[in-house]
């Protein structure tokens, strides 16, 4: 029986990482560049990060940069990379 691989872990609440967007879909995102891993946390639901894997560091900064948060993510972002363990 394989092993299966543990499940992410999300940064801690105070990690500086964290970036607090003004969006109607998106609330916090935090990018790790040395695992390509982008979480997310919803302005609809709990509050619980959600982790996608294989997330370009390029496109964290036209993320970054892009006027609308929201926007962004559903162009780039929905329905092209999972949730990991979703």
């Amino acid at each position: 029986m394989p092993d299966t691989p543990p499940e992410p872990t999300p940064p801690e609440d105070d990690d500086l990482g964290w970036v607090e967007v003004q969006s109607t879909c998106v609330r916090r995102m935090w990018y790790d560049e040395f695992t390509g891993r982008l979480w997310l946390v919803f302005v609809e639901g709990n509050g619980k990060p959600y982790p996608f894997d294989g997330f370009p560091k390029q496109k964290w900064k036209l993320w970054l940069a892009a006027p609308s948060k929201g926007k962004f993510f559903h162009a780039h972002v929905k329905d092209r990379y999972r949730a990991a363990g979703y």
